[in-house]
C-alpha cells in the first residue's frame, strides 16, 4: 500500500530529516477523535491550539494521516510506503508535457504567465523551485 503525503508534513522539524515516520508529541488517534467530535465553530475557535507548531491544516492533517495509517496497519502488517514529495506540479511527459488537472499553486502561476497576465515574478536566481512533476510522483 502506498500513501502520498508531503515533505511539508515534517515542516516542524529542522536539519536533515530521515525518511521514516517522524515521532510526534501528539497522540494522533486522540486528536483525530477530538476533531471529529467538534462542531465547526469549536474547530475554528481552537484551530491555533490544535495546530500547535504546524503552520496550517494541510501539514497537520498530512502528518496525522501518516501516523493513523501506520497505527491502523500494525495488526494487518501490509507493506506500506509513505511518499513525501514537495509541491506536485505539471507533468514532465505523461500523458503529455505540461498536463495538469488543477490551476492551484504553481499551476495558477503558469496559467496567468501563459495568458500574459503575469509579466514578471520576482525571485532569487539561486533558489530552486520546490516542485516535482506529477508523472514522476505517480511512476
Amino acid at each position: 500500500m502506498s500513501h502520498i503525503s508531503t515533505c511539508y508534513a515534517v515542516c516542524d522539524k529542522v536539519g536533515v530529516i530521515e525518511e521514516k515516520l517522524i515521532e510526534s508529541p501528539i497522540n494522533w488517534s486522540i486528536a483525530y477523535d477530538q476533531i471529529l467530535s467538534m462542531d465547526k465553530r469549536d474547530l475554528e475557535h481552537y484551530e491555533k491550539n490544535l495546530l500547535g507548531s504546524f503552520p496550517n491544516t494541510y501539514t497537520f492533517t498530512k502528518r496525522m494521516a501518516e501516523h493513523l495509517l501506520v497505527e491502523h496497519n500494525k495488526q494487518k502488517r501490509i507493506p506500506l510506503v509513505i511518499l513525501r514529495p514537495s509541491i506536485i506540479g505539471a507533468s514532465l511527459e505523461e500523458p503529455v508535457p505540461g498536463w495538469t488537472d488543477s490551476i492551484t499553486l504553481a499551476g495558477g502561476i503558469y496559467l496567468i504567465a501563459g495568458l500574459g497576465i503575469l509579466k514578471e515574478l520576482p525571485g532569487e536566481e539561486n533558489y530552486i523551485g520546490d516542485q516535482v512533476p506529477v508523472d514522476i510522483v505517480v511512476n
